[in-house]
């Protein structure tokens, strides 16, 4: 791998990290009945595989590519 690969993919995660943090931050916390709740869920788990997968986690243990999205299989 070259170093401009690693630099690519270092900011390529850091991009993606950086993106599901404002995520969770502008999550609607204090209101669990919010029409906007679902679509802000969704929107984080896909970010969320989006990070394991920049970072090689869950490519270890194969569960991100099946349609199961609880955390058991995780």
């Amino acid at each position: 791998m070259t170093a401009g690969t690693k630099d690519y993919l270092l900011r390529s995660r850091m991009k993606a990290l950086e993106a599901l943090l404002g995520l969770i931050q502008d999550c609607p916390h204090d209101d669990p009945q919010s029409a906007k709740l679902q679509e802000n869920m969704e929107k984080l788990w896909a970010k969320f595989r989006q990070v394991l997968d920049l970072s090689e986690i869950g490519n270890k243990s194969g569960c991100l590519s099946c349609s199961n999205t609880t955390i058991d299989c995780l």
